[in-house]
C-alpha cells in the first residue's frame, strides 16, 4: 500500500516523536530495536559517533536532552525511500 504524502509525513512525524522521546528519557532499549547497525550519529557540534557508542553515552548520561524537536514540514520521495525536511 502506498501512503500519500499527508498520510506518510505524519508516520514519519509519529515516528520521530516516538523517537525524541526515548532520547530525552534515555531509552536505550527502545532506540537500540529502531537503529540500525551502520548507524553514525553526528551531533550538533559535529562530533560523530556509531550507534553502540551513542547508545553507551547516553545510557552512561554522557548527554542529556531536555527538549527536541524535528520540525518536519516537507517530504521528497525518492523510490520506496522518504527524505524529510
Amino acid at each position: 500500500m502506498i501512503l500519500s504524502d499527508e498520510a506518510l509525513l505524519s508516520e514519519i512525524s509519529t515516528f520521530e516523536d516516538r523517537r525524541y522521546d526515548a532520547m530525552i528519557r534515555a531509552n536505550v532499549t527502545y532506540l537500540s530495536t529502531i537503529f540500525d547497525d551502520g548507524l553514525v550519529y553526528t551531533h550538533g557540534s559535529g562530533t560523530r559517533q556509531d550507534g553502540a557508542d551513542y547508545l553507551r553515552g547516553l545510557a552512561a548520561g554522557e548527554g542529556v536532552y531536555r527538549e527536541i524537536s524535528h520540525g518536519i514540514d516537507r517530504l521528497v520521495r525518492l523510490a520506496e525511500t522518504a527524505l524529510r525536511g
